[in-house]
């Protein structure tokens, strides 16, 4: 079910790690929301503790699940200089995006949720600091 949607994201959004992972949260949201099964994920979402992988089921083994998409990755986007670097990122933007889907479940804001997502993302991507300081 993942692999054609993370494809079609990665194409579309030319390898934008960001993009994609809003195109994921809209994904989710939109196949929940509009299934007869609405009020089981809801439940799951409402009783999803922070720490808890069982929704997204990821890996945590040498070769990350999702690096073997890296290859769709634009790397030129990113400052990253080890792959340990692209697996602490996703690791990032794993919690943040299960996160925000609990969120929107348990508050019922769709778009105060997608609002306060799409602005964590925008955090992580362009950072918070005025000014970089090298020590």
């Amino acid at each position: 079910m993942w692999t054609p949607i993370l494809y079609i994201l990665w194409s579309s959004h030319g390898g934008d790690i960001f993009e994609v992972y809003k195109g994921l949260y809209d994904f989710i949201l939109t196949t929940c929301m509009q299934s007869e099964d609405v009020n089981f994920f809801r439940k799951i979402f409402e009783n999803i503790k922070a720490n808890e992988e069982i929704f997204f089921a990821i890996k945590q083994e040498p070769k990350f699940e999702i690096l073997k998409y890296k290859q769709y990755i634009n790397m030129q986007l990113l400052r990253l200089t080890q792959e340990e670097d692209l697996r602490i990122i996703i690791r990032m933007l794993n919690r943040t995006l299960r996160g925000a889907i609990a969120s929107t479940f348990k508050n019922n804001h769709v778009e105060q949720s997608r609002r306060e997502f799409y602005q964590a993302l925008d955090y992580l991507k362009y950072g918070i600091l005025k000014e970089r300081v090298e020590k």
